[in-house]
């Protein structure tokens, strides 16, 4: 796995409760751990798909993110699903996968950071709305 990192921080249509119907949610979910989690210091908008900015020069440290972490203990696996949610994201054209650190795991004992994949744009379409919640759901 590269850089050592296990986890994926998911806030779009690879997140277990997304509701756009999008073909590939659970392909990717299937076998894998999930709990929910946040991000800070960024801002979540919609274009054509969920877009996470990255740099974005206006996001603040009290500007949130809510998704999911992903991961699975198996080696194998886990390089299976990074091919193929960067195949879901287009990386490295439509989005790059970038490494976070201080993701907050919100749900256990309380919140714990990790390090994860996260897949951002350095800009978004046209007309892309913030959806200022920080949330896909209440977009």
């Amino acid at each position: 796995m590269t850089e050592g990192i296990r986890y994926f921080f998911v806030y779009g249509t690879l997140r277990p409760d997304d509701n756009s119907k999008a073909p590939w949610t659970q392909k990717f979910l299937k076998n894998m751990i999930y709990g929910k989690a946040r991000i800070r210091g960024a801002r979540l908008y919609v274009d054509s798909y969920p877009v996470v900015l990255y740099p974005d020069k206006d996001a603040t440290a009290s500007d949130i993110v809510t998704g999911y972490v992903v991961t699975t203990q198996d080696d194998a696996l886990l390089a299976e699903k990074l091919r193929y949610a960067d195949d879901v994201e287009g990386h490295p054209t439509h989005y790059q996968r970038i490494v976070w650190d201080g993701v907050e795991i919100l749900e256990g004992s309380g919140p714990t950071t990790v390090t994860a994949w996260v897949y951002t744009r350095s800009s978004t379409d046209e007309g892309a709305k913030l959806i200022a919640s920080g949330d896909w759901l209440q977009r």
